[in-house]
């Protein structure tokens, strides 16, 4: 893979992509090389044929949720084509973190990521800094695991 993993954010998120996200994967031991599409897209390119390349040139997917992520067009076609490449690959690429409360009437109307949510486990982004270690050490193991699904029926039923 050319990536690590593919980060899925709303472009109104980026200062904690900048701030948070990057000095704690690309920048301390192990160094992970994350796809970030405002500064790893190439430039000229169809929007749709960067994103469908650098997911499926990633390791892993990484949605970073939040009420924006779910009212963009842009992210959910991510959120899309990563789900796509868990149903065809049978390995669980998708890693979710929630970065803020999203209410339940949001959730709801965005079908698979409230189906996905519900069988899932994700990570919270914690409020309090000092719970924050814990999470980025849960964050390198959700990335590190092959998270091999057992068989089609469990991968049809998260896709759903």
């Amino acid at each position: 893979y050319e990536y690590d993993v593919f980060v899925s954010y709303n472009n109104e998120d980026i200062r904690w992509v900048q701030q948070e996200l990057i000095p704690h994967l690309e920048e301390v031991e192990p160094h992970y090389r994350l796809c970030i599409g405002d500064r790893d897209f190439l430039a000229g390119r169809d929007i749709t044929t960067n994103i469908v390349e650098a997911i499926q040139g990633s390791r892993k997917t990484l949605c970073l949720l939040t009420q924006r992520f779910v009212r963009s067009g842009w992210c959910t076609l991510e959120f899309k084509i990563a789900q796509h490449r868990l149903f065809e690959e049978g390995k669980d690429v998708l890693v979710l973190v929630l970065l803020e409360d999203i209410p339940a009437h949001v959730v709801q109307r965005y079908n698979r990521l409230r189906q996905l949510m519900s069988r899932k486990t994700y990570l919270v982004w914690p409020e309090d800094e000092q719970a924050r270690p814990l999470f980025w050490v849960r964050l390198r193991k959700a990335l590190r695991a092959e998270n091999v699904l057992p068989n089609k029926t469990k991968m049809y039923n998260m896709c759903v």
